[in-house]
């Protein structure tokens, strides 16, 4: 795209997002679509059918299509076990709009996720190894991984609602 069309869209898109109403919409929007973009595609890549995502994540079919489609509200415990199915992580992170903006104007998202399996085939060669050259060596998990203003944070619980 052209730099003075991506300036030109992004201010149009700024302008609008002055109105906190057109801001919710928007980041409602694009969050619906991201996933539904994903959950599609990659649903469509591994072959499966709305059924068979279900089965393999532990939901019902209509719950795979409402994503799919961008229809009611998203629960996280549903996204975490379609990601598992999926054997792909799930981040769920507030960002600026700007950031949202970008995204959307540069149309960066990716709907090629790797799966754990062939993720690691790239990453498990940077991790530090046992002396037997086999096995990575273990990370203290018990240490807070994230800023110290979050060091007494030692667990995250997600509730399903109904």
């Amino acid at each position: 795209m052209e730099a003075s069309k991506t300036t030109g869209k992004i201010q149009t898109i700024w302008k609008r997002l002055t109105n906190k109403e057109y801001r919710d919409v928007y980041t409602a929007g694009k969050v619906a679509n991201d996933i539904a973009f994903q959950v599609y595609y990659l649903r469509a890549h591994q072959g499966w059918t709305q059924g068979e995502l279900a089965a393999r994540s532990g939901t019902k079919q209509p719950a795979i299509s409402r994503l799919e489609r961008s229809i009611g509200s998203m629960n996280v415990g549903t996204l975490l076990k379609v990601a598992s199915a999926f054997r792909v992580g799930l981040s769920i992170k507030f960002v600026p709009f700007s950031k949202l903006v970008t995204e959307a104007i540069e149309e960066r998202l990716d709907a090629r996720v790797m799966p754990f399996d062939d993720d690691c085939l790239s990453y498990c060669d940077a991790l530090p190894m046992n002396p037997d050259g086999l096995t990575p060596i273990r990370v203290n998990v018990s240490e807070p991984l994230f800023a110290p203003s979050f060091a007494s944070a030692t667990r995250i619980e997600v509730r399903e609602t109904n």
